[in-house]
């Protein structure tokens, strides 16, 4: 499952990169890379390391995690 946000990952920020501009996609790799490698290397759920993150962000990178999780939705 880890395999499977890693991607969505990946395509989200593929998507950024091609429809929005470079501080945008800058702002939302500097959140996700982290969440990305915490999942990858971490023994907590995927929704605990999420919501952790969450937790500590600033509201840019809440908007950015809120986006986020309505791609997953959609996808």
């Amino acid at each position: 499952m880890s395999a499977y946000l890693n991607n969505l990952i990946e395509l989200y920020l593929n998507d950024i990169a091609d429809y929005e501009d470079d501080n945008s996609l800058l702002l939302a790799e500097s959140v996700l890379k982290p969440v990305k490698n915490l999942i990858t290397e971490g023994k907590k759920s995927q929704e605990e390391i999420l919501f952790e993150v969450y937790k500590k962000s600033s509201p840019e990178q809440k908007a950015i995690l809120e986006d986020f999780l309505l791609y997953i939705k959609e996808a």
